[in-house]
């Protein structure tokens, strides 16, 4: 029911004739079965179209061939241009047989340099493991709690929305009497970044992603960080051409990786301080908003 206000406005905007590119944003399942409307409607109006991908299952679409898929390459044929965030994505695609696939990253948002500025420095709290997301199984949160369990000494923080029935299933298997990890639920966005600031690990075990933002201001903040070769990550923490890590990735839905990972970087503060360094450098020269939004300016040229 909203999304057909939503199209009435944008058809409204399309009747004035003053656009030339509609970009289009799509999260898969069933925006696809929306997505096509949107296309075709501007399509109508003389419009050149953009579909900008928001999700990192693509490369397992193309290999299962299911409803998904179907309704995904009928919306990405009628497209001009359709916008990967990934380079698995890009590959697959490209693999499929589709020629109008570009790649383009997100940009870190001002917001982040502005927080960091205005706490200024901060000291980094010694054997503090942080992760910041929705508290959900497929973000490797279970995985998460048995690495950290048999580790002396330290505190895990997560910040993050989370279920009561989530909530529940974690004291079920850790008790309501725990020292070693806190849950913080929600908290302002202000308030998450300081953590990222302060914290001696960031670790987000999840088990898919597109284009992680949280990873972005992890690199922003100069965060140690742990996370899997899922999505985009990989390009965002690839080692330095020396073979410097910029951090260390293990795979998903294996605590045992994940505990030696965790365990390796509390003792080893060289790593850690080079591999704070190396992000935080690469998130402003790759990933600051104008050199991202200039990229964006360039797709849009190139289908008109």
């Amino acid at each position: 029911m909203e999304y057909g206000n939503i199209f009435k406005g944008y058809q409204q905007k399309l009747l004035s004739g003053q656009y030339d590119v509609m970009h289009l944003t799509t999260s898969g399942g069933l925006s696809f079965v929306k997505d096509p409307l949107f296309l075709r409607a501007a399509k109508k109006k003389g419009a050149k179209t953009v579909v900008h991908i928001r999700f990192g299952r693509i490369p397992q679409l193309v290999a299962r061939r299911n409803w998904e898929y179907r309704l995904m390459a009928r919306t990405f044929r009628m497209a001009d241009k359709v916008v990967a965030i990934d380079r698995s994505t890009l590959e697959a695609l490209k693999a499929d047989g589709f020629t109008n696939v570009c790649l383009l990253p997100n940009p870190l948002t001002p917001k982040v340099t502005e927080v960091i500025r205005t706490v200024g420095d901060v000291s980094r709290e010694p054997r503090t493991i942080l992760f910041a997301g929705h508290v959900l199984k497929t973000k490797g949160i279970f995985e998460l709690l048995e690495a950290c369990s048999t580790i002396d000494n330290i505190k895990l923080k997560i910040v993050g929305h989370i279920t009561d029935a989530m909530h529940n299933e974690i004291t079920s298997i850790y008790g309501s009497d725990h020292k070693w990890f806190e849950i913080l639920d929600e908290k302002p966005y202000e308030d998450v970044i300081r953590e990222m600031m302060t914290c001696d690990i960031f670790v987000l075990p999840t088990y898919t992603e597109g284009f992680p933002n949280v990873i972005l201001e992890a690199m922003a903040t100069g965060c140690a960080i742990i996370s899997t070769p899922v999505g985009a990550i990989p390009e965002m923490l690839e080692p330095e051409k020396d073979g410097t890590p910029a951090a260390l990735l293990v795979p998903p839905q294996n605590a045992v990786e994940l505990n030696h990972a965790i365990s390796r970087l509390i003792e080893d503060e060289n790593l850690k301080e080079s591999m704070r360094t190396t992000v935080s450098k690469r998130a402003l020269e790759r990933y600051s908003l104008p050199k991202v939004w200039s990229q964006m300016l360039d797709i849009w040229k190139s289908v008109i």
